[in-house]
Order: C-alpha cells, then structure tokens, then sequence
C-alpha cells in the first residue's frame, strides 16, 4: 500500500493558490478498501430497480475516486515534478483497474429493453466509454499522455538572428511566444525567427510519442465497437450521424463573412509587410498579431475599419484593479448580477491563479476549470494578469464553473454539459456581454452612453478578429484530429494535410517551408493533449444563439443537445443566422471596403503548402481546380486505404451495408477500412454542396471503398 502522501511546499503570488500545488492527502486504507470492492450485487441484470441500484452506488465509489485523482492532476498541473508524475499514474491505473472491473458488469445489463429513458441513458454514457482492456496498453497510454503534457509544458522557443547568432531562450512556455507576436514594435523577421523555433521545438518534443498514443486510443474505441477514436469522440459527444458533414455546411454559410475579413485583413497587413507575401495568396502564420497559431487576430488601431480613438481596455482594467484576484471578484460579481451563485469557499482558497514567482518551478499556464465531483469544489487553474485578454479568460472559465454547478446534483453519468460545445459557449457567451461599453460604464471605468457609429463599427471589427477568424482554424484543428484518427494523415503526412487544411479553409500559410514529415499540429495544446477541438467551433457558433437565460444549463447531460437547444432557443440545431446577424454590418462594410479598393477577395492555394509564403510562386485557384481533372495513381491509393487494422465483425457489417447503399462504388467490403459508413457523409457533402474554399473531388478510383473517400479527397490534394 501507497503511505500517506506529504504535502509539498508551494511558492505561489498570492495566498489563492497554495492548496493547488501540494501533492493531495488521502486515506489510502479506505482506497484500497473501494477499490477492492466489486460493485456486484444485482441478482437481475433486466431487473431496474436493481440497475438503479447498482449504477448510483457505482457513481458513489467513481465520485470519490474522481477527487482523488483530479486533485493529483490539478497538483501536477500546478507543480510538474516527476514525484507527482509516479503518484499520479500509479494511482490512475490503480482506479483503471476498479473501472474497467465493474464497467465489465454494467455491460451485462441489458440496458437497451429498460423503458426508463433516464437510466437507459445512464448505461449508455456509462458503458460506451473508450478504455482499454490491456492492464499493459492501458498503462502506456497514461504515461504517453502525461508524457505530451509534460513535453508541451516544457517548450521554450530560442530565437536566432540574422547572422544565425542565437538571440537567447524566451521563458518556458506558450504565453511567452505569444507575447512577441503580439508585440507590434517586434520585426517581421524576429517574429519569424521566434515562430520557427516554437514549432521546431515543440515537433521534435511530441511526434513520436502522439503517433503512439493514436495507436492506442484507437485501440479503446474499436473495442466498444467505433471505428476508431476520432468517431467515438464526436459520435458519442455530439450523438449525431451526420455531425461530420454539418460542420462543413456550417462553414459554408459563414465562409463568405470570413473571406471578405481575410482580404480586408491581408491587405492591411501587405502595407506594413510589403513584398513579405503575394496580395492573393496566403497570409503568414506569424503577423498576425495575437498567437502563434494565427488562430485569432490583433491589429494596430490605424488597420481598424474606422479612425476613432480605440479605448485600450487593459489601461482601464490596470487603474481599476490593484491585483488579478480583484479582476476574478469582479467575474464573479458578473455573474451573480444576472442570478447565479457565488463562487464556493473552496474556489476561493484552492484555485491557482498565478505563474510561480520561482522561475524553478514548471506550471502548465493553459487556463482551465476544474470540478472536483462533490458539489464544492471547483477551481480554475491559470497564469493571470490585469489585462483584457485575461478579463475575457476568467469570465469564460468562471462560465465553466457556473455550469459545473448547475448540473452538480444531476447523477454522475449526466454531470457534463449537453455536448462539450455548449460548456465552451456558456462563458464565450458571457463575454459578448462584458466586452461592451455598457459593461466597463457598470464596473466605473467608462462614462456612461451609447457606442457612436463608428466606435461601434470597430468594437464588431474587434471582435471578429476574435470570433471569426478563430472558426477554420478550429474547424481545421477538429477535422485534422478525425483524419489522424481515421489514418488518414500519418506520420509522414502529419505536415501535408495540417498546413493544407489550413491553407483551404482560413488562407494561412507557414512563413518558412516545413518538413513534410513534421507535426506542427502539436505546437497546439489541445493536439498535444488530445482534447477535441471541434466543441471550440461548435461553441463560437452556438454562442450567438444563446442570450442570458441559463435554466437549460441545469439539466446537463441528461438530454441530448438538441432538445436541450430547442427548449432554450425555440429553433431546430445549431443555426449560423446569429451569428452573421451580429456580424452584419461589419460584413457589409468589409465587402464594401474591399470592392472599392479592389482588393481580392478569396486567395490561392499553394500546389507544396508545405513551402514558406516567401517560396509561392507556383499557386493554384481553388476554382481552378476542375473535378474532371486526373486522379491520383491508383496504386497509390489503394496502398493508402489499405493503411489499417482489420476491421471488426461489427464494423464489415457496416460497411457492407454502405457498399450496398452504394452500389457504383463497387468495392467488395473485405477491401474496406476499418470504419463505419458514417464516412460517406463527407463524401455527400462534398458531391452535393461543396463548402466554398476545397474543390470538388474528382471521381474516386473504381476500387475505392466507400470509406476510402475522405482518403483519396485529401490523397487528391496534398500527397
């Protein structure tokens, strides 16, 4: 048996935030106890009652674990020390054990017959859960895990000059990369060389160790029967057949409000950069002047659609607030403005809110909420500052932890939000609140009155550099995950299809030519931590649709989404009307703008996106590309959807019946991948609506699988 831990000392700025960084105590004689008790006592595996029974004192004994093993991983996140990293994977894989023990009971209870629609619902959240059945897998798949955490946290970039001289390491982590980009005074080409190092850096920490733990957790889900995680991931999340195919229709209606913002915006940037890159082609990745994803955008007032004076918000916010704590009591006086609950005391005395003032000491910085399953405890874990960008952070993750609340006294299957899109939408929405005039005039920092015309164009033009921009890359980050998943990008195409995504759907290109066997995807927190991105998208749309009526938020998980919208916004799905509702007059000005000044709208796509924007000179019109145009080698493409593990009886099943569906594809189903048919849906979607940037796809090659599509599509125009 494991001793007592001890506790461990803690340097943190502020008395918040010194429970966060010490190693957890618990009763390890009552752990042991639980986790050698079998949850086993149902004489009926059909009876109800029994099934209650069984599952709520199975939620009892999960919740219990669940604290224990959270507070280890807020402590490591706080404090990433090899002691904490043993304890911590020592202890999930002893309470693996436990769940995969008693997860192998509640599939034997026939919980599909139940006609309590509840407790159906239950099972199903419950027994669908991807977990390896390996003791060895499962354990390598932790470490792998806790592995890229650890490697991602520890990426510091180390710029060099123009004479190839090193310029110095910047402090360890994201935040400091981003703080030059961000810096205007910084040249072109030192923001260039610090961009560089980032990616380098953080493709040689995690590629090996990510393509592993894809193996694996592909593993996981085609044990319960998906075709693999990426599937499991958004089919159990977004409990739609269709989801795949409704995140490209989605962007099609947005796709016209994005690319008039991309010309407007490339054509600012052509006249600070000039020469840098082609006035119709990609923008760079590094000037965008926010982050070094290029995943939102930031540019100098005299770049904004109207010459008003900008207020600068952080000033306001440094005069107004002596320290950040103050600023996170001002996100809770939001909050309990409209109605919801206060922070809880726990909140107050374990968050962690600050960068350790010992540079020794290693804190993954990312902001994130946390939730502790005893109705209490919740916490937010971050790197603040008095500043706008971190106003905006706290009130979304404060938005998390009003949600956790909300649902806390649901059953444990149902703590979780509709689907993870609406957790992230509940704070994003809060702050199309707070990023108002009205606003700061009720916090005492500015006059009261209405936004002038022109003031009000820029606040919209502010934002969707904000929310717009944000939407392929997210849509990019989401859809590279399935395909990675699927096997469509491997290790040696990681690169290819990342930076080709991103060129069709947001015109973003990398600055300097990269390796094609790269994997500048993981130089992203949420790849490198597998956390599905595609609920960042969902979000940034569902936003718009939501107001300040926040009742919905008490039912959790316990409805799928849908009905769950439907009651809260009286309209059938996700609907992108709002959001170019809120949008519109910027739109118009922008599409007004750009056709006075004859600027392009739309941009052409490099044939090697894999070529620095400096290199392009050889670029393709995506309306260039004809769908008569010759397909790739046949060879090649059948080697290609051959790439997988033999497909389960369930899944060939599946796939016979699509191939049946679809006759004309003609390829037998012991040639298929191993999928389910749900991959056609990409394929109806590109045959029927073709989304505005990616071409339609010539004809597959007659041996194709039905699932081999979304293959050849991306083989088409990237191998």
């Amino acid at each position: 048996m494991l001793a007592l831990l001890l506790l461990l000392t803690a340097a943190s700025c502020s008395t918040v935030g010194v429970h966060g960084s010490a190693a957890p105590k618990y009763d390890e004689n009552l752990m042991a106890k639980r986790l050698n008790r079998t949850i086993d006592f149902c004489t009926s595996n059909n009876n109800e009652t029994c099934a209650t029974l069984w599952i709520d004192k199975f939620g009892k004994s999960a919740d219990y674990f669940a604290n224990i093993i959270n507070r280890f991983n807020f402590a490591y996140s706080n404090r990433m020390e090899d002691k904490l990293s043993e304890q911590l994977l020592t202890l999930s894989n002893r309470v693996e054990v436990w769940s995969l023990r008693n997860l192998r009971i509640a599939r034997r209870f026939q919980w599909r017959s139940f006609q309590n629609a509840p407790l159906r619902r239950r099972f199903k959240a419950l027994t669908l859960d991807p977990t390896l059945e390996n003791e060895t897998d499962r354990l390598q798949l932790s470490e792998l895990h806790q592995s890229l955490q650890n490697s991602y946290s520890h990426i510091a970039a180390c710029p060099k000059l123009g004479n190839n001289s090193a310029a110095g390491c910047l402090p360890v982590g994201e935040q400091a990369v981003s703080d030059v980009l961000a810096n205007a005074s910084a040249s072109y080409d030192y923001k260039l060389s610090v961009w560089r190092s980032w990616y380098d850096s953080a493709a040689g920490a995690m590629a090996t160790n990510f393509t592993a733990y894809v193996r694996l957790a592909n593993s996981s889900a085609r044990q319960i029967g998906y075709g693999d995680f990426g599937e499991a991931d958004w089919r159990s999340d977004f409990e739609s057949d269709s989801f795949n195919s409704d995140v490209l229709a989605w962007y099609a209606q947005l796709s016209d409000l994005y690319t008039q913002l991309q010309a407007y915006v490339r054509h600012r940037l052509s006249r600070r950069y000039p020469g840098k890159f082609r006035p119709d082609g990609c923008l760079p990745a590094h000037i965008l002047g926010h982050d070094q994803w290029a995943q939102q955008w930031s540019l100098q007032s005299e770049d904004f659609p109207r010459r008003v004076a900008a207020v600068n918000y952080t000033d306001l916010l440094v005069r107004k607030f002596g320290n950040f704590t103050e600023l996170v009591r001002a996100a809770e006086g939001f909050y309990k403005s409209l109605g919801m609950p206060a922070m809880t005391k726990e909140f107050w005395q374990r968050s962690d809110f600050f960068k350790p003032a010992n540079s020794s000491i290693v804190k993954d910085c990312h902001a994130s909420a946390w939730e502790f399953a005893n109705r209490k405890d919740f916490r937010i874990k971050m790197c603040g500052r008095v500043r706008a960008e971190d106003f905006n952070v706290i009130h979304h993750e404060m938005g998390h932890i009003e949600y956790f609340m909300a649902y806390s006294r649901q059953p444990r299957e149902f703590r979780n939000s509709a689907n993870s899109g609406f957790h992230e939408a509940v704070g994003d929405t809060m702050s199309l609140s707070v990023n108002t005039r009205a606003h700061f005039a009720t916090l005492g920092m500015l006059p009261n009155g209405t936004e002038a015309a022109d003031a009000e164009l820029n606040r919209l033009f502010s934002m969707a550099l904000e929310k717009v921009a944000f939407l392929p890359f997210a849509l990019t980050t989401g859809v590279f995950r399935w395909l990675v998943f699927n096997g469509t990008a491997g290790p040696d195409t990681y690169n290819r299809v990342w930076w080709g995504l991103r060129a069709r759907y947001g015109g973003i290109c990398p600055p300097v030519d990269r390796p094609s066997g790269g994997f500048d995807a993981g130089a992203k927190y949420h790849v490198a931590q597998d956390i599905s991105y595609i609920r960042y998208y969902f979000s940034f749309i569902l936003q718009f649709q939501l107001h300040r009526r926040i009742q919905m938020l008490k039912s959790g998980s316990s409805r799928p989404w849908q009905e769950t919208l439907r009651e809260f916004t009286k309209e059938d799905g996700l609907q992108t009307s709002a959001l170019l509702e809120y949008f519109r007059p910027l739109h118009a000005w922008l599409a007004d703008y750009n056709k006075r000044h004859g600027v392009p709208v739309g941009w052409k796509v490099p044939k090697d996106v894999l070529k620095g924007v400096a290199e392009q000179r050889d670029l393709r019109s995506s309306s260039s590309i004809s769908s008569s145009s010759s397909s790739p080698d046949e060879d090649v493409t059948r080697r290609w959807c051959r790439r997988s593990t033999t497909p389960t009886p369930a899944i060939r099943a599946a796939v016979a019946a699509a191939a049946a569906a679809a006759p004309s594809v003609g390829a037998p189903p012991s040639e298929s991948m191993s999928s389910s048919s749900s991959r056609l849906d990409w394929w109806a979607d590109f045959e029927a609506k073709p989304p505005p940037l990616p071409p339609p796809m010539p004809p597959p090659p007659p041996h194709s699988a039905p699932e081999c599509f979304l293959r050849h599509f991306f083989l088409y125009h990237w191998a």
